[in-house]
């Protein structure tokens, strides 16, 4: 995970292997070796690319935060669906929720039919 998430930080910065090279002190070649490899780098190796990458500390904890499903992320689902079922009777008129809507009661009632 952590090579596919430096891989889109590089791509959302813009950054080119050549210009990582230059912030870590490696060699192009060494970026690519490093990228092209399926093995989990080590945590001296993740530390390098987080002190010398600005900012990719944080989006790599924020990306991987959102992937565990962390505790605001859970809590703020919970807030969401409350909202939903609140609302529910204003959603049926909105179009998408009404199909997304009637197809899992669809779905739920063919499960409760076939028991």
């Amino acid at each position: 995970m952590f090579k596919e998430l430096l891989l889109e930080y590089m791509n959302l910065k813009g950054l080119t292997q050549i210009e990582v090279s230059e912030l870590l002190g490696d060699t192009q070649q060494a970026i690519s070796d490093f990228l092209s490899k399926k093995s989990n780098p080590q945590k001296k190796t993740k530390e390098k690319y987080f002190e010398n990458l600005t900012g990719f500390e944080d989006f790599y904890n924020e990306k991987t935060s959102l992937k565990q499903g962390n505790v605001d992320t859970k809590k703020d689902i919970e807030k969401l669906a409350d909202l939903v079922i609140k609302n529910h009777n204003e959603l049926m008129f909105v179009e998408k929720y009404r199909y997304w809507f009637e197809t899992k009661a669809q779905k739920r009632a063919i499960e409760i039919l076939k028991e």
